[in-house]
């Protein structure tokens, strides 16, 4: 062992004006509403929630102590 520790943060789909966007497109595309949308892809998420970015920030800190 060379002492080396990995740590790594995979969120998922994280509340935000990028998130929010595509996901209107998506609507759009799909000729449904955006709620819809939201609700079709957030019931395929594991946690079914938007990562709130404060959330990531506070993980980080954490792995970093």
């Amino acid at each position: 062992m060379d002492g080396i520790r990995v740590n790594v943060i995979l969120p998922g789909a994280v509340r935000g004006e990028r998130f929010e966007q595509g996901m209107i497109r998506f609507a759009e595309q799909a000729r449904i509403t955006v709620e819809e949308a939201f609700s079709t892809y957030l019931s395929r998420q594991a946690i079914s929630r938007l990562v709130e970015p404060e959330e990531i920030a506070d993980m980080i800190l954490f792995l970093a102590q």
